[in-house]
């Protein structure tokens, strides 16, 4: 869903002194996969770094790698709530090997973002 407050969402990036495609990457709604891979001229492959689950909710850790430098663009970090689910969506989480825009994606669920914290690095 495209938050509709433009105002607003520029405001909340302004702290973190982004740059043009770190603001894109940050509020964008689609996929950040296809995001990087068009920035980049290269697909990017998503990488389950690490998952666990606990307390009603799976989080998870992932790194989005440029396949023809094997470069970390960006990771990416994930709460799913477990009551908020299909059992379908779940068995996509639980078996690791998609992306949450691609599960997204592929279960045609509308994504929203909350950014909560933004992780900028020099290189």
């Amino acid at each position: 869903m495209e938050e509709l407050n433009i105002p607003a969402v520029l405001e909340r990036l302004k702290p973190y002194g982004l740059g043009p495609i770190e603001r894109v990457l940050a509020a964008h709604t689609g996929t950040v996969q296809l995001l990087l891979s068009l920035y980049f001229g290269s697909p990017v492959d998503v990488t389950l770094v690490e998952q666990a689950e606990e307390k009603g909710e799976i989080r998870r850790r992932a790194s989005l790698v440029v396949r023809r430098t094997g470069q970390e663009a960006c990771f990416a970090r994930s709460v799913i709530p477990l009551s908020a689910n299909s059992k379908e969506v779940l068995a996509d989480v639980r078996e690791g090997v998609l992306g949450i825009g691609q599960i997204a994606v592929k279960h045609r669920i509308p994504t929203e973002r909350r950014i909560r914290e933004v992780n900028v690095s020099a290189s």
